[in-house]
């Protein structure tokens, strides 16, 4: 995968002829491969432009929260694993989980785009995540990490 993963960042550097900019990560969205697949198709036709994550798994994760940058650009994958698209940062700030803004969950892009929509899915994901790693937490008392990004780049369909 890595070498996919490299093949795809040398196409988008030969491509944009972008100059100081560096690859910081490649991932999914998402839990399974379905999903995954669902919200890189989100992201590259220009709906998605926002994600959101729990504060509570970068802490257990020990993992730094993500940062706006210019220069430190992420490839999204699909549910294979496959790069689809580079993506820049440009937004990242945390609130309560029933502080997240209607304009947020639009930009998200799932379902019908609403708030309510929002909060019923991610509610049941983190339920699920959660679960998964043994963990018992009121999802309406979890921070989030709400995230906003830009398509930089994605291969043209031939």
């Amino acid at each position: 995968m890595k070498q996919t993963i490299d093949a795809f960042w040398d196409n988008f550097l030969k491509e944009t002829k972008l100059e100081n900019v560096q690859l910081h990560d490649a991932w999914a969205f998402g839990d399974s491969a379905s999903l995954a697949d669902d919200l890189a198709s989100l992201t590259v036709k220009g709906i998605k432009t926002a994600t959101a994550s729990a504060y509570i798994e970068y802490v257990l994760d020990h993992e730094a929260l993500p940062q706006v940058s210019d220069h430190a650009l992420d490839i999204i994958l699909d549910g294979q694993g496959q790069p689809v698209a580079v993506i820049r940062v440009t937004k990242v700030y945390v609130v309560p989980f029933l502080d997240v803004t209607p304009e947020h969950a639009y930009k998200e892009g799932e379902a019908d785009r609403s708030l309510d929509s929002w909060r019923k899915i991610h509610h049941q994901y983190w339920q699920r995540t959660f679960e998964a790693r043994g963990l018992a937490i009121e999802i309406d008392q979890i921070d989030v990490v709400c995230e906003e990004f830009e398509v930089v780049w994605h291969p043209q369909e031939t």
